[in-house]
């Protein structure tokens, strides 16, 4: 219930309320889609406190750059591709059993 309610609050944040202000997040991807990418990959309760601190380091004090959300998972699957499959998301290696989470934009899409 809290997941639900906190991705649909940052959807409405993102495709309303952002584009009223200017662009100034400090990190790639932005804060809002990291507390998005988050709530789509954690337990709430991690999402929420990562996300939070994401967004009290989003400022001039410290430097930016590529920050993307981390799972930790003993193995991933091996990819098992059909030919109509969607990709929505990498997982990229970072260290012992960590994985950054990619995710693949659409043209459309808003995130």
């Amino acid at each position: 219930m809290f997941k639900i309610a906190a991705l649909r609050s940052i959807y409405f944040y993102k495709r309303f309320l952002s584009i009223l202000k200017p662009r100034c997040c400090r990190y790639y991807p932005s804060c809002s889609s990291y507390a998005y990418q988050s709530f789509e990959k954690l337990p709430p309760l991690v999402a929420f406190y990562k996300s939070f601190f994401r967004i009290l380091r989003c400022n001039a004090y410290f430097e930016g750059g590529f920050d993307y959300p981390k799972i930790h998972k003993k193995s991933l699957k091996p990819l098992q591709a059909k030919l109509n499959s969607k990709l929505k998301f990498l997982y990229l290696p970072c260290n012992k059993d960590e994985f950054y989470v990619l995710k693949i934009l659409k043209k459309d899409s808003c995130d």
